[in-house]
């Protein structure tokens, strides 16, 4: 297994690079149909205990990445109206759907379809390449090294309920670990003549994402063990689906669309 998800990431990992690098359409197809599997496989799982209006939850989704630029400043009424729809539908339907149908429907949407689209919009902005790849630097230097450091130096349970393989140290090994991957990222970015942020700056901004990775990492762990499933798919070897692959981005890419935004 482990074999597998190493070959799978050497394989992936200059894939990612170059899209995220071309961006444009390119970058905006690939992303936007990761976004859909993305959400295809959430709304999967928690079909396991609720009943979410999935199709509903899917067309408006496609409808927010195909407006994505028009919808940036205006994501309150996006999902003002589309909250407005499922209580609509809840009515017409009555009792078919419940609140917490409604819920986990608008979670989707949120957790997924906006979260993720801000990666397509960091990438439009001056020195996207640079912080989109941050992001990702970031989070799976996190997840790598956390992996390691779990694996030499792990004691102390950091979620025994939760995620019972994970640790204390394994946590702290992950944000030192990343630390010093953006570190590296910044210097080979700066040799290379591209755009960086100061380094002492970049290696603050990871850290903090390396916490975030862990965080997102839990939270996509908690709806798992919700409903009782190891994987939300299978569609990347060795790593599982979509959300299991990019779970550990989803808290880091609103902190950082946020940093950029004030920039």
């Amino acid at each position: 297994m482990m074999l597998i998800r190493v070959l799978t990431g050497i394989i992936g990992a200059p894939i990612a690079v170059a899209i995220i690098y071309k961006g444009g359409l390119l970058l905006y197809i690939i992303g936007g149909i990761l976004v859909l599997i993305g959400a295809y496989e959430y709304y999967k799982v928690v079909g396991v205990v609720y009943n979410p209006i999935k199709s509903v939850a899917m067309l408006s989704i496609v409808v927010y990445l195909l407006g994505l630029n028009y919808f940036e400043n205006r994501y309150i009424s996006f999902i003002s109206i589309f909250l407005v729809i499922l209580l609509i539908i809840k009515v017409l339907t009555y009792p078919k759907y419940t609140l917490a149908d409604i819920g986990v429907t608008l979670t989707g949407v949120i957790y997924i379809g906006e979260i993720f689209s801000l990666v397509l919009l960091i990438r439009n902005m001056p020195n996207g390449f640079f912080w989109v790849c941050l992001i990702f630097v970031s989070a799976w230097g996190s997840d790598t090294s956390a992996y390691f450091a779990g694996r030499a130096l792990g004691k102390h349970k950091l979620a025994p309920v939760l995620s019972p393989k994970k640790t204390l140290e394994g946590a702290i090994g992950g944000v030192i670990g990343a630390g010093i991957m953006d570190a590296i990222f910044c210097g080979v970015m700066h040799y290379l003549g591209y755009w960086t942020f100061s380094l002492g700056w970049t290696v603050l901004i990871g850290c903090i994402c390396a916490v975030l990775s862990q965080l997102g990492d839990l939270a996509a762990s908690s709806i798992k063990r919700e409903m009782g499933i190891k994987d939300f798919g299978s569609l990347f070897p060795g790593h599982g689906g979509v959300l299991d692959r990019f779970d550990s981005i989803l808290l880091i890419v609103p902190f950082v669309y946020t940093i950029v935004s004030a920039l």
